[in-house]
């Protein structure tokens, strides 16, 4: 396993963001890639696949992949679907690509034609499209996907260090009132 995660250039968020890191035995790349503000984001796919071929290139002669894996349709996914013919050509094999659309890649960038147009193109590329939830599903289908082509596989969790644990422990540990319902909620509390 090796990651290939581009970050724009120039954007502080993401300044302190090293080139190379390992993630336990796993080594990650940020590539850098130019990211225009405004209209001229439109441009983000062709720039994140120009930024992050040579990396991906390198990588993947090193690991010899079976598959090519992007999470975010938009835009990481279409620009992985411009690379995956160059990857494969470069190993001498076919490498198949499996695209994986987590939310707003599908739900907020579609609503730009350019970004629909390129989300059809790119995920058409691919060999599979995998939905965290079925309304996503629902919306890869709207963009003329083949239903064989699109699974939901939900996000799992690990059981093995996220479990139920004794319950007095844990409010105690954390501050909790021992008598009081408390809810957790996880995640944007937004209709998207």
């Amino acid at each position: 396993l090796a990651v290939v995660a581009p970050v724009p250039r120039w954007r502080r968020a993401f300044a302190g963001v090293a080139e190379r890191e390992d993630d336990g035995d796993v080594p990650v790349r940020h590539p850098r890639f130019t990211s225009l503000p405004g209209p001229l984001d439109l441009l983000r796919v062709a720039l994140m696949a120009a930024g992050s071929r040579a990396a991906l290139l390198e990588e993947g002669w090193r690991l010899q992949p079976d598959v090519l894996d992007a999470h975010y349709a938009w835009p990481d996914g279409v620009a992985a679907a411009r690379l995956v013919d160059g990857l494969s050509a470069a190993l001498g094999r076919r490498v198949p690509l499996v695209v994986t659309a987590r939310g707003t890649d599908l739900n907020l960038s579609a609503r730009s034609p350019r970004a629909a147009r390129e989300l059809r193109a790119g995920l058409a590329r691919a060999d599979h499209v995998v939905c965290v939830a079925e309304a996503l599903r629902r919306e890869a289908l709207a963009l003329g996907l083949a239903p064989e082509k699109v699974s939901t596989l939900r996000n799992g969790v690990d059981g093995r260090r996220f479990a139920p644990g004794e319950r007095a422990a844990a409010r105690e540990a954390t501050g909790l009132p021992a008598d009081r319902p408390v809810l957790l909620c996880v995640g944007h509390l937004v209709a998207r």
